[in-house]
């Protein structure tokens, strides 16, 4: 039998060859037993394709030496071999929207070579997906199955099911399938080499990974028509239609006459997908909006990054598609949001309030997929690592064909890992033209790429177990000092030497958490509830001005040692220079500056005035404060916990209010211990 998911299981049992069963249990989080099922599993696929299969040879699995292309270059979809899974529903809604004939469920069957009771229970779950884009399935005598609806929410579908279909390890296999099952010519690669060359011509770059979909629609669009016009929006085309972005387009359609009856459609597609370049599609508008980011990730933060060009650079790479996307409905498949939310969840809370500027700009609500992009962007600036002397440079190159973001969070963890190696990052447009590439001495990439420099597959983000056979792999490769790696393995052994080890999994999976724990990017820390002591909390009727209350509310902070008065005035400084940033919900401050200003250990202390003080304009009623939290902070991270749960306070109007009617600190911190158990959810 062969399956995509098997398929995958080849391609993971291949970035970890030669791992020992133990170690492949922790990657895995799975006993022996269920080790040896997927290899044998995959044998089985390996056996059917007449390729060499994979041997266990003293306890290490050797999987044959075949690339994945190499892998799919043998695997025939249309064959009975086959069985679909979980493509199943995607391509229903694929081959219904782009078969021309009568479509009946022998048809489907056929299709799918599924039987007719599965193919309804399928159908059901197709229509579960259409109701979410307004859309219906409908079955007739005279047209058999087909979709009706919105023309424009019919191309979201499309796109979002091309989106699902090619993030499969055989979706390029799938694809050709259902073009061929509809008597179509599928041409993705053809427009991809001309998206490319075009793109040189203009000097645009394309997220590699995202303009995949946009040559597969426009494989699609060349074959088949909609009944429909593109319904758009002129103002938001007048954005774009003066960037090279329309040239580029006419470039094709010249060639490929068809592309032109949906002009409009690929070209807000385009916009979605193309990285912005402050040197060459510079926006104002954008540029406006970024600026306002950048601000509200520091208030929100607390965190003071770096404002280089470089800094700004990639930002806006990755904010001016962003901002196409809003506004063109493009939808975004982030396959990390999930792992995100949960390993990187109260930056996530606070990114997600950052990036206020851009929802009202375009009057729409981020998706938690591109919101995640942006946590792994900021993300990858929290690396907050004293670099170590060494007598050899080791430097390492990093790429994502997910984009600039992707890279930056990448570099991030792997400079963790290995503080001896020099990372730097790259696009994959940069790889694909050999920028730069001859002066590193390996390579780390998320895909597999024909370099002839050392590559090491790796995921964004690796659990404890992934981090150490990674780093088993790279010392062996460049030989480096064993004496800096630590094996669990050799640990395990010595302790059994002298005690009877009960449960040896949960051993081997506490030893790796523990020998690693120091060298992740802990993103946490202390609870809002620890932080706002008792001894921290003053309460006054009023103050004279807002600088007062900042003198005021950081008193205990100097007091108990937190901070030097160098810090108090560094905030002062700060908002008469950019403004009342500081008031970050009506009644609430939370004033804050660098760490380097004068911080000694991470507090949070508040002041409660009963009648407010502005920190604006004498006539501005949004700055008129009557809580004031300073925020001390000693490095990126050990305080984002608990502004995540300062920002829960921030969003409850009823909370503020009780906060400043609240007559004794305890009666204050027992409301701040409330808003934490409740907690929030992250509602897409």
């Amino acid at each position: 039998m062969l399956t995509n998911e098997l398929i995958k299981k080849y391609q993971f049992f291949l970035n970890y060859n030669h791992t020992s069963i133990e170690e492949m249990e922790g990657v895995l989080q799975c006993n022996k037993r269920t080790v040896m099922i997927d290899i044998q599993k995959v044998n089985e696929m390996l056996v059917i394709l007449k390729l060499p299969t994979i041997t266990v040879q003293n306890n290490f699995i050797i999987t044959p030496d075949i690339s994945i292309t190499n892998i799919l270059k043998y695997v025939d979809i249309a064959s009975k071999n086959y069985v679909f899974q979980e493509e199943r529903i995607d391509m229903l809604i694929f081959y219904i929207i782009l078969c021309s004939d009568y479509i009946s469920n022998s048809h489907l069957q056929d299709f799918l070579r599924m039987s007719k009771n599965s193919i309804l229970a399928d159908l059901k779950e197709v229509k579960v997906i259409l109701q979410k884009y307004e859309l219906q399935l409908i079955y007739s005598r005279d047209k058999g199955y087909y979709i009706d609806g919105n023309s424009n929410k019919i191309r979201e579908l499309l796109e979002r099911t091309i989106g699902n279909l090619i993030t499969l390890v055989c979706g390029r296999n799938i694809l050709r399938y259902i073009f061929n099952e509809c008597n179509l010519i599928y041409q993705e690669e053809l427009f991809f080499n001309l998206l490319k060359i075009y793109s040189d011509k203009y000097q645009l770059i394309f997220i590699a990974e995202k303009i995949d979909t946009v040559a597969i629609l426009m494989a699609v669009i060349n074959e088949y028509s909609l009944k429909e016009s593109y319904i758009k929006n002129t103002e938001d085309f007048e954005k774009i239609i003066e960037t090279p972005l329309l040239r580029l387009l006419i470039d094709i359609e010249e060639k490929f006459p068809n592309l032109s009856k949906e002009r409009e459609f690929l070209l807000s597609r385009l916009a979605g997908c193309v990285q912005g370049d402050l040197n060459i599609n510079p926006e104002p508008e954008i540029i406006k909006i970024m600026d306002e980011i950048i601000l509200q990730v520091k208030v929100n933060t607390g965190l003071e990054f770096p404002e280089t060009f470089q800094f700004r650079k990639n930002l806006y790479a990755h904010l001016y598609p962003a901002f196409y996307r809003q506004i063109f409905d493009v939808s975004l498949k982030n396959p990390l949001t999930s792992q995100i939310i949960k390993e990187y969840d109260y930056l996530f809370a606070l990114i997600k309030r950052s990036l206020k500027p851009l929802e009202e700009a375009t009057f729409k609500k981020i998706s938690n997929d591109e919101i995640a992009y942006f946590t792994i962007h900021f993300g990858g600036y929290l690396e907050n690592i004293q670099k170590e002397s060494i007598t050899e440079k080791i430097v390492a190159m990093v790429i994502c064909p997910n984009g600039i973001s992707s890279s930056l969070i990448l570099r991030a963890e792997l400079k963790q890992i290995f503080p001896m190696i020099e990372f730097y990052t790259m696009s994959f447009n940069d790889y694909k033209k050999n920028i730069g590439i001859q002066k590193v001495d390996m390579i780390f990439s998320t895909m597999s790429i024909e370099v002839d420099k050392p590559l090491f597959i790796v995921k964004t983000i690796m659990n404890s177990t992934e981090k150490i056979l990674l780093k088993k792999k790279v010392f062996e490769t460049f030989h480096l000092k064993k004496e800096e790696f630590i094996s669990v393995e050799e640990i395990l052994k010595i302790i059994t030497k002298h005690v009877l080890i009960k449960n040896e999994k949960e051993l081997r999976n506490d030893l790796t958490k523990y020998l690693f724990a120091n060298k992740e990017v802990v993103l946490g820390g202390d609870s809002l509830k620890d932080l706002v002591k008792k001894e921290l909390i003053q309460q006054l009727d009023k103050v004279n001005d807002w600088q007062t209350a900042v003198r005021i509310a950081s008193k205990p902070l100097l007091e108990y040692g937190y901070i030097e008065e160098s810090y108090v005035e560094a905030i002062i400084s700060s908002v008469n220079e950019i403004g009342p940033y500081i008031v970050l919900a009506p009644k609430v401050a939370v004033p804050h500056a660098s760490p380097d200003a004068g911080v000694h250990r991470l507090g949070i202390s508040l002041l409660q005035l009963k009648e407010p003080v502005n920190f604006g304009l004498a006539d501005d009623e949004d700055k008129n404060v009557q809580l004031i939290f300073v925020l001390a902070t000693v490095d990126s991270t050990a305080h984002l916990k608990a502004l995540q749960q300062l920002a829960l306070i921030l969003d409850d109007d009823d909370i503020i209010e009780s906060l400043i009617r609240a007559e004794i600190p305890e009666e204050i911190l027992g409301l701040i211990e409330k808003v934490i158990q409740e907690g929030g959810e992250w509602d897409d």
